[in-house]
């Protein structure tokens, strides 16, 4: 007798399991993994500050060209529009012979202030644009008279994001800050974590 029902119970069993198999089917578009909200983003790259106090003479070296390093969050209000804070900091360093002697200088910039960005939604490679309001500075151990500055201005942004899975991206971006004393532009890249 229970011989007889081995085929019927095996019936029952796979319709049961394609009918559930089916029925994941349906429901699988509406519990996929939810689109990442949080971007950690870090970046280095080259800035080309545009002070006239620091592109050099006779007498002192030029410390216009730099280093460019940055970290930014930002969190995404929807698919195309995130809100950003950004630090960015460019240092220069070198040594330079006056008065028949050798001097080492150094000097640093930061901006630091919130920000929006806008992205085109797309696949893999996604255009943006941003600007964000800074708090900007400038010091360092330096020859000029430009030791120390700063202000309050607006930076710009733009780039493209190149998306290589649901968690990490790499940005290529160009900065534009016409901030006084601190103004510069240059290109950058890094990497970016999302969760």
């Amino acid at each position: 007798m229970c011989r007889r029902l081995v085929p019927a119970i095996a019936i029952a069993f796979s319709l049961s399991f394609l009918l559930t198999v089916q029925a994941m089917a349906r429901v699988a578009p509406l519990t996929k993994p939810p689109t990442p909200k949080g971007h950690l983003t870090i970046a280095v790259g080259y800035e080309k500050l545009t002070n006239s106090e620091l592109e050099g003479d006779t007498y002192n070296p030029d410390q216009s060209n730099t280093t460019y390093f940055s970290i930014a969050y930002r969190h995404s209000l929807s698919r195309t529009l995130d809100w950003t804070i950004d630090l960015r900091y460019t240092v220069a360093d070198g040594s330079f012979h006056k008065l028949g002697g050798t001097w080492d200088w150094y000097m640093d910039t930061m901006h630091l202030g919130p920000g929006l960005r806008y992205t085109l939604s797309g696949g893999w490679l996604r255009p943006y644009g941003q600007a964000n309001l800074f708090l900007a500075g400038a010091g360092g151990d330096q020859p000029t008279t430009f030791s120390e500055a700063g202000g309050v201005g607006v930076g710009f942004a733009a780039g493209v994001d190149m998306r290589l899975s649901r968690t990490f991206s790499i940005p290529v971006e160009f900065v534009y800050s016409p901030i006084e004393f601190v103004s510069g532009y240059g290109v950058n890249s890094g990497l970016t974590w999302s969760w």
